[in-house]
């Protein structure tokens, strides 16, 4: 069986009902092609709205969206709830065999949380164990798979999408990896789209000032994403197709010298020797 494709979508093309409806379009035609796909998703807008009408606050802290416990049963609604089934029946719309998938089911992913006091339920994933994806997928179904995780304890954490999809491409050793979203590319000083980005020059955007704001834990989660699973992840725009166009926005390139938590540095002393040559995306 071939690998598969991730693609990651952004919770704000789940409002975008046009949007929304030529994605799966796109997505159908790529199964009807032969390709195997994957899609991981996020919930923010819906998390945002749905918090703000409660009158819960869920400040950014490095990018991410703090989760307290007050916020955490609204976060899993709008993810786990609202957010997947709303992608699983636009697809199902367009003609695929789509079913909605928790993150860390069967073991797909491991989670823990996040160190950090001030994002209270959040965590960070790495990757597991495939074959339940694995076996959907054999059934030519398509995953669908929202970030809300459950760490060892039975916690429940909210994880980035962008680091969730990172996770998920490891675990199946993914052909391709799309993080889709509503901006060309990472854009330089000049606000031009970058080709290519390693961990090198990512670093210096991020100092600089350049990367920063939401895009600074996609590109983390890209590299990373990259890394585990030895390919290039492209981050562009889910606009017009533009996606679907060879070189389309900014494919982050795989680098060993990018590791940023400890776990991930045993998955890559496990799993680097049995990894391919990196190819392009």
């Amino acid at each position: 069986m071939s690998a598969p494709i991730i693609i990651k979508l952004g919770g704000a093309l789940l409002d975008d009902a046009g949007a929304l409806e030529s994605i799966c379009a796109d997505v159908a035609h790529l199964i009807e092609s032969g390709a195997r796909v994957v899609i991981v998703h996020g919930g923010g807008a819906s998390a945002d709205a749905w918090l703000s009408g409660l009158g819960i606050k869920t400040p950014r802290v490095g990018g991410l969206r703090a989760t307290p416990d007050d916020a955490l049963p609204v976060v899993v609604g709008a993810l786990a709830g609202w957010a997947n089934t709303r992608l699983v029946a636009a697809l199902r719309g367009a003609g695929v065999d789509a079913v909605g998938v928790g993150l860390t089911d069967g073991g797909l992913v491991d989670v823990e949380v996040v160190e950090d006091r001030a994002l209270a339920n959040v965590g960070h994933a790495t990757p597991g164990d495939a074959s339940y994806l694995t076996a959907l997928l054999a059934r030519s179904v398509s995953p669908v798979v929202h970030s809300i995780g459950i760490a060892g304890d039975g916690r429940m954490l909210n994880v980035n999408a962008d680091d969730a999809a990172g996770a998920v491409a490891g675990a199946v050793h993914a052909d391709r990896v799309m993080f889709l979203t509503d901006v060309a590319g990472v854009l330089d000083a000049d606000g031009s789209v970058i080709a290519e980005l390693d961990a090198l020059r990512a670093e210096r955007l991020i100092d600089s000032g350049v990367v920063g704001s939401g895009m600074i834990p996609k590109v983390t989660s890209a590299l990373r994403a990259a890394t585990l699973s030895g390919r290039p992840v492209r981050i562009c725009s889910w606009q017009d197709g533009a996606w679907l166009e060879a070189g389309a926005g900014t494919a982050v390139l795989p680098s060993e010298a990018f590791v940023q938590f400890p776990s991930e540095r045993r998955a890559l002393n496990d799993d680097t020797r049995r990894r391919p040559t990196p190819t392009t995306a």
